[in-house]
């Protein structure tokens, strides 16, 4: 790796080997040479929900804290048309994994792969309003469209517990 840095790896709680590397300071680019292998494989409780493997992420010294995970960036952003899509898919009720499904499924639909249409600073809003993009222009709005679900969810005052019955947009939201 160039420039060096420290390093270390661990396995996730799903099962992913991470590999973290802390650089005090970039200049310009971080060179690196990887061989690897990926393995598919997902391992499911009899109750059909995904069975955490490996280490808890609150049992690691993980530099990146759960709420990097769940606020929106300078690329992972929000438009009015990328909030009014979050409330009608959230709407829909359902199970989280239910809902990560149909955000895939609209993601999909919605954009075209077409290489050259976007660039490395492309938003999720612009990408939407494109209707194409790359692979980062898809994570940008799926990461944008379970953000929002989210953030809907956390601002329902009357949510049941397991917060699958709120509609948003509704008067109780």
């Amino acid at each position: 790796m160039d420039p060096p840095a420290d390093y270390r790896h661990y396995t996730d709680a799903f099962g992913n080997l991470v590999w973290q590397m802390d650089h005090a300071r970039v200049e310009k680019e971080i060179t690196c040479t990887v061989d690897m292998r990926v393995e598919t494989q997902t391992g499911y409780l009899s109750d059909g929900t995904l069975a955490v493997q490996g280490t808890d992420p609150q049992d690691t010294d993980c530099t990146v804290a759960s709420s990097e995970f769940t606020r929106l960036t300078q690329l992972v952003n929000r438009s009015e048309a990328l909030v009014r899509l979050s409330e009608r898919l959230r709407g829909g009720g359902g199970s989280p994994g239910k809902l990560a499904e149909a955000i895939l499924h609209h993601v999909h639909a919605a954009l075209r792969y077409e290489p050259g249409r976007t660039h490395v600073g492309t938003t999720a809003a612009e990408a939407m309003a494109l209707g194409s993009g790359v692979c980062q222009d898809y994570t940008h709005v799926m990461l944008t469209l379970c953000r929002l679900a989210v953030y809907l969810l956390a601002m329902c005052p009357v949510c049941s517990p397991a917060k699958d019955k709120c509609t948003p947009g509704s008067k109780s939201c």
